[in-house]
């Protein structure tokens, strides 16, 4: 990168959920790399919009038509609200309730996990 090599950012989450608790996620270890380096990535990922507006224009969908669903409140469902989407916050994952409390940053739709959605739909 000093060197003038690209530092491109598939997405920014600082953590993902897994067996074990939350690991270091993409955005953690970018992180790293910006305090090192001091330069900052292009990040083609999650929570800019345009790699929806891409998917969306790929499968020919309509935004309106279309749910966001994640557990990340802080680039899946920020990356639906960049879009103007509706969106869905699975709290069976990074994000938790008490994560809303402190964000302006607000899901269409909340369920503790995918189950729940799928019997809301029944």
């Amino acid at each position: 990168m000093n060197n003038g090599a690209p530092f491109i950012a598939t997405n920014l989450d600082d953590g993902m959920p897994s067996e074990h608790g939350i690991l270091p996620g993409n955005g953690a270890i970018c992180k790293v790399i910006i305090a090192t380096t001091k330069k900052e990535p292009l990040n083609i990922g999650k929570p800019s919009h345009e790699l929806i507006d891409l998917a969306c224009q790929t499968i020919n969908g309509l935004k309106q038509e279309t749910l966001i669903v994640g557990d990340n409140l802080y680039t899946d469902i920020l990356a639906a609200h960049r879009s103007g989407m509706d969106s869905l916050l699975v709290f069976s994952g990074y994000s938790q309730k008490h994560d809303l409390l402190c964000s302006e940053i607000k899901p269409t739709h909340q369920v503790d996990d995918l189950s729940q959605w799928l019997s809301m739909l029944s």
